[in-house]
């Protein structure tokens, strides 16, 4: 069985890239505690580990690495650095009729910049069925565990994949929806709207434990331009909008901004 599968789920597959991305949002401010503004910007690395074809399936491997910092001004002031480390694994089974099933695990490390004293272990997966409902479409039906809506949250996926002719493509899948268009000399163009969270421990100046969360929803346009093989620019800019937050136990919600992207990543198999 090949590597190369016309679809893969999670994306077509992201394990198999190479990536480096930052992503930088405008500072919002927090209705939890007065006055207070918060700036995210996140660095993202990805290697690929495996790539294994058998008869049953396929099996993929990476080694993922974020940093979060949160730039705090206003009421009070400061910088938060927060990472995650994981090594998700993937298993993509055979079709069987016109059913095919897709299983990852990925337990991730959170910490703060002390990478030890301020740690938490969080067992993230999702299970996806992929039913081939004719050549244009497919239904996609699954559940997920993460930490992108602020906490860790299990909840459902659904919806369908279609493409109507070979240059658009839909993933109309909660909760990561885009439609794509493929342009001239390989580039696409993409319009998205997907969660963007996370949660984190920290110590505090007194010594104390807290907890930082939050999650917003993520609308905007992506640009893949394609530079010499195997690689690729990635830019995405858009609003992120509805955001919640928690600091050190008070919950509050943040208000509307905007985020830009860039990110270099090798191409995805065709």
């Amino acid at each position: 069985m090949g590597l190369g599968l016309p679809a893969h789920s999670f994306e077509k597959n992201q394990l198999l890239q190479v990536y480096a991305s930052h992503q930088q949002d405008t500072a919002r401010t927090f209705s939890g505690v007065d006055g207070l503004k918060v700036q995210r910007l996140e660095t993202k690395l990805s290697m690929p580990l495996l790539a294994l074809g058998t008869y049953a399936g396929d099996w993929f491997s990476a080694f993922e690495f974020s940093e979060n910092r949160f730039l705090l001004s206003g009421a009070q002031s400061g910088k938060r650095r927060l990472y995650r480390f994981s090594i998700p694994l993937e298993y993509d089974a055979a079709p069987s009729g016109r059913w095919q099933h897709f299983w990852r695990f990925a337990p991730a490390y959170y910490s703060d910049e002390s990478l030890i004293d301020q740690s938490r272990y969080v067992n993230e997966f999702a299970w996806l069925g992929k039913y081939q409902a004719n050549r244009k479409v497919k239904w996609v039906l699954g559940l997920r565990q993460d930490t992108r809506f602020g906490v860790t949250t299990r909840y459902p996926v659904f919806g369908l994949e279609a493409q109507p002719n070979s240059k658009m493509y839909h993933h109309w899948v909660f909760p990561d929806v885009y439609s794509q268009l493929t342009l001239p000399k390989g580039n696409r163009l993409q319009v998205f709207m997907r969660p963007s969270g996370g949660n984190w421990r920290y110590l505090q100046g007194d010594g104390t434990e807290a907890s930082f969360g939050m999650m917003d929803w993520n609308l905007g346009l992506a640009l893949f331009k394609r530079l010499k093989h195997p690689l690729q620019l990635k830019f995405e800019a858009g609003l992120s909008m509805n955001g919640e937050g928690s600091i050190a136990g008070v919950e509050g919600d943040l208000e509307d901004g905007y985020f830009l992207l860039i990110s270099l990543q090798s191409q995805l198999p065709d």
